[in-house]
């Protein structure tokens, strides 16, 4: 174990003296890299399922939702 810390610190010394923190500090420990995780898994569903409802219930106020209206109107206008 004390191999591998040091051969970590070692290979990761150059960012931690670029950035100013310590070596020590760029390794976190099991609890809170689950936690992070988590809190990202939660952070992208929430946006996603928000994404979604705004698509469905006001597509005129996103990017996704303009492209698919002017994608009908186009189809509409190459018809006979």
């Amino acid at each position: 174990m004390e191999l591998l810390v040091a051969f970590r610190s070692r290979s990761l010394g150059l960012l931690g003296e670029r950035c100013g923190a310590h070596p020590r500090y760029l390794f976190t420990d099991p609890e809170r890299e689950t936690m992070d995780l988590v809190l990202g898994l939660l952070v992208s569903a929430t946006y996603h399922s928000w994404l979604l409802l705004t698509i469905l219930r006001h597509p005129k106020r996103t990017v996704i939702g303009l492209n698919a209206l002017a994608g009908q109107r186009w189809v509409r206008a190459m018809g006979p």
